[in-house]
């Protein structure tokens, strides 16, 4: 589970023709934003809403595929940082991504 306050972005694409533009940065900060002023709901292991609402969100996570160091980059120059030294493992990014695992990043208020 996530710690209470949290606002979580569950995946970042940037269609290859458009890389390099800026949009992704844009759109992160938009939604960083949008969480300073958003209404968190805690939420369990199965994503469901548990407890009550918080009146703002005090961090973001965010996932990065093993291997993806574009990615990383992107969430680096946007102050994310890398929870860990080491990446998590999940048969969703076997399956979807073709990756062995994946780091989680934070970004504070």
């Amino acid at each position: 589970p996530y710690p209470k306050n949290t606002w979580i972005i569950e995946a970042v694409f940037t269609d290859p023709g458009h890389r390099g533009k800026g949009y992704a940065s844009m759109l992160l900060n938009a939604m960083f934003e949008k969480g300073r002023t958003a209404t968190c709901i805690p939420v369990n292991g199965s994503g469901t809403g548990e407890g009550s609402a918080s009146p703002s969100c005090q961090q973001c996570f965010i996932c990065c595929a093993d291997g993806n160091d574009s990615a990383m980059q992107l969430y680096n120059k946007n102050k994310f940082i890398r929870l860990g030294a080491g990446s998590g493992t999940s048969p969703t990014c076997l399956e979807k991504l073709g990756s062995k695992g994946f780091h989680v990043l934070e970004r504070k208020y």
